[in-house]
Order: C-alpha cells, then sequence, then structure tokens
C-alpha cells in the first residue's frame, strides 16, 4: 500500500494533512468514505507508530479569509506547542478545523 503525505516538518516530527470533504462525508457515497477512512486510520497507524505527530486540518467550510486565518492560527499554535515541548506517545494526535 503507498500512502501520500501532504507535509512533512522533519525537525519537529510532525506530519500534517490537509482533510477534505471526502474524508468525513459521504460526498462520493458511503463506500468511497470507508475506504478514506481506513486509508486515513492505517496511515495515522504508521506515523504515530514511527513517533511522527500527526496533525490533521479539517476544512469543512469554505475557504473564506476568516476561515484561512482561523485554521492557519490553530496549526502555527500547535506546532509551536510541539517545538517547545514534544507530547508523550499517545498525545500526538491533533485535529484542527473542527470548531470553526
Amino acid at each position: 500500500m503507498q500512502l501520500e503525505i501532504d507535509i512533512v516538518i522533519p525537525s519537529l516530527s510532525v506530519v500534517v494533512e490537509i482533510d477534505g470533504p471526502s474524508h468525513f462525508e459521504p460526498i462520493w457515497g458511503k463506500e468511497a468514505l470507508k475506504k478514506n477512512l481506513k486509508s486515513d486510520a492505517i496511515k495515522d497507524g504508521l506515523l504515530l507508530g514511527a513517533g511522527y505527530c500527526v496533525v490533521r486540518v479539517l476544512q469543512k467550510k469554505s475557504l473564506s479569509d476568516k476561515y484561512k486565518r482561523d485554521i492557519w492560527n490553530q496549526l502555527k499554535k500547535t506546532l509551536s506547542d510541539i517545538k517547545k515541548k514534544f507530547p508523550k506517545s499517545g498525545n500526538r494526535y491533533f485535529k484542527l478545523g473542527e470548531n470553526l
């Protein structure tokens, strides 16, 4: 199985994945969503098992300037927190954009 990674920040041991609606809504059908969720879970497990932090950015809304600014601020804070103190195993998974 070949998995693609959106962004890797080796100096922080961080992977950033940008998830559009097809990662959490059945926009192309239930089977496609199921396949995406399974692929995401496998990818997350492999990356977390290799010691990376996984940051998933959910794009639930249109890309308005406010939304982009809010996501960017969340991402900057998350990366800054990781840089200050690398999280212990079990606390290395982050989901951004859920409450925007």
